[in-house]
């Protein structure tokens, strides 16, 4: 009996041996039991090969199925599946699919392309190239180039902007290289206006040794934009650097502007301490349009007294235009005091339509007594003026 005993002993040890073996084969190929104990483990394949770029290999990883089911990918996409049966439930959609990507973008990608194009897919997509964008920027954007091209504008400038925080150097030589639309102009600002705001300094000096013109002139606008909301005077002291010209005036806009809504008076004295030029009549125009909005009574006194030219035209049409609505009367007033002909009455009857809108009666008693030309009368009271 012993013996017997043994002998099933010995028997069961090797059907259970040959069902490991049978299993091991069938259920677990990709583990690398075959190796010899002279080989090497297998070592894990990188996102993309030489010549196959991440939307290629996000693509290949969507149509072939993979060999065995993936219970965390099953179980991401069970949460997809009713966040977007629920209601409610779609905001979930962008955070959820962000995750996913960080820890299997292929599968990730795979799911948001199955998707029919709807403002679900977009946040999707967004959330699916932002967090490609946080690990590997490039891989990134050879993504999107396999979108369509209104969802490839759309999430560009949202991949250099997170590039930019890490490299924004390497951010604008590709923006660089892209074809010159609009959209290029905007990916440019973006990635400007997030490497100000983390390195003001680089950034400032950047800007300086681009060449003169559009390009410079763009940057520096963009810059200026995110260093003021930090310190007014250090973005004044750093425009001031930059080459006379529109360049120094793209800058002292958006610095001015913003200076304006909290001490308009200053931001005033400031612009006309500068000579003139095209820049300062803009500058003047955008002052005077939000101090208008603020403070009519002061920004008139301090209107009154400034000199005759352009810089004060486009000044008062800018006051004008802030004050058109509440006080038409007031405004076509100060029109008049236009010394530019051509501008003073392009201005009045511009004033005036508006005004036809709102007082048709009132408006068209002034305009003919108005000193308008002729025909410009005729085109504000004849039909449909």
């Amino acid at each position: 009996m012993k013996r017997f005993g043994v002998a099933i002993f010995i028997f069961a040890l090797a059907v259970i041996a040959g069902a490991i073996l049978f299993y091991r084969d069938a259920l677990w190929p990709w583990s690398g039991v075959h190796q010899t104990p002279s080989q090497s483990v297998e070592k894990r394949q990188p996102l993309t090969t030489p010549n196959e770029s991440a939307a290629d290999h996000f693509r290949a990883a969507a149509a072939s199925p993979s060999p065995a089911p993936n219970d965390a990918s099953e179980d991401v996409q069970a949460q997809l599946e009713k966040a977007l049966k629920s209601p409610g439930g779609v905001v979930l959609v962008p955070k959820i699919v962000g995750q996913w990507a960080r820890k299997d973008p292929a599968a990730a990608a795979a799911w948001v392309f199955q998707l029919r194009h709807s403002p679900t897919r977009d946040l999707a997509v967004q959330a699916l190239g932002g967090a490609l964008a946080e690990k590997d920027p490039q891989s990134a954007l050879n993504f999107v180039q396999s979108l369509s091209p209104d969802e490839r504008d759309s999430l560009s400038a949202t991949l250099f902007s997170q590039w930019a925080k890490t490299d924004p150097r390497m951010a604008l030589s590709w923006a660089d290289s892209l074809p010159a639309t609009g959209n290029t102009s905007l990916i440019r600002q973006e990635i400007l206006s997030a490497w100000a705001k983390k390195e003001p300094a680089a950034a400032a000096n950047y800007v300086l040794g681009l060449p003169s013109g559009e390009v410079q002139q763009s940057a520096a606008q963009s810059i200026a934009a995110q260093l003021v909301d930090s310190d007014v005077q250090f973005a004044l002291r750093w425009a001031q650097t930059l080459p006379d010209g529109p360049t120094r005036s793209s800058a002292l806009n958006p610095i001015l502007a913003r200076w304006s809504e909290s001490d308009p008076a200053a931001a005033a004295s400031f612009a006309a301490t500068l000579p003139e030029s095209p820049g300062r009549a803009q500058m003047f125009q955008t002052l005077l349009g939000f101090w208008g909005r603020s403070d009519p009574v002061a920004a008139a006194t301090w209107l009154d007294n400034l000199a005759d030219g352009p810089s004060r035209d486009q000044a008062v049409i800018g006051f004008t235009h802030s004050v058109a609505v509440s006080n038409p009367q007031a405004a076509l007033q100060w029109v008049a005091t236009i010394s530019n002909e051509n501008v003073r009455n392009s201005e009045l009857e511009i004033v005036a339509r508006a005004w036809l809108r709102r007082d048709p009666q009132s408006a068209s008693a002034w305009i003919v007594h108005s000193p308008l030309p002729a025909e410009a009368k005729a085109r504000l009271l004849g039909p449909g003026g």
